[in-house]
């Protein structure tokens, strides 16, 4: 039961999808795949609004290149990343043990703290998926 945490943009979602279809056409019925947004349908407002602020943002290129330097600039990084574990944390976890994914994978960089920081929390009641991968390229 692999399972993909996020899907903000259409690229994400294509990757999403091709390792969904290689997963089938590679082990057929043996494999069931899901494809989840964590922000859509697990993190909830304000964070399931990402898809429609991102396609805003996308829009403007001043406007996108002040979120990624947001993003990438430590500091603020940082802070993201603290409110996604104060809100997400518990909702993801609670994800994780009701589906019981057998692999997850993340086709967005951004998330995968937050998954490593959940599976951490998992671990120590021994309920991780495994093996656990995360892609997505760095800049």
């Amino acid at each position: 039961k692999p399972m993909s945490p996020s899907l903000v943009r259409k690229g994400h979602r294509a990757s999403a999808q091709a390792l969904a279809a290689a997963f089938e056409a590679v082990c057929g019925s043996e494999v069931s795949v899901s494809i989840v947004d964590l922000w859509v349908e697990i993190a909830g407002w304000p964070f399931s609004t990402y898809p429609a602020w991102y396609r805003f943002v996308a829009r403007y290129p001043s406007l996108w290149l002040a979120v990624y330097w947001y993003a990438k600039f430590p500091p603020t990084r940082w802070f993201q990343e603290q409110m996604w574990q104060v809100s997400c944390h518990h909702k993801l976890k609670k994800y994780m043990l009701e589906h019981e994914p057998d692999i997850v994978i993340s086709v967005h960089p951004m998330v995968n703290k937050l998954t490593q920081n959940v599976f951490r929390t998992m671990r120590a009641i021994d309920k991780v998926p495994s093996p656990v991968r995360h892609t997505g390229l760095r800049r």
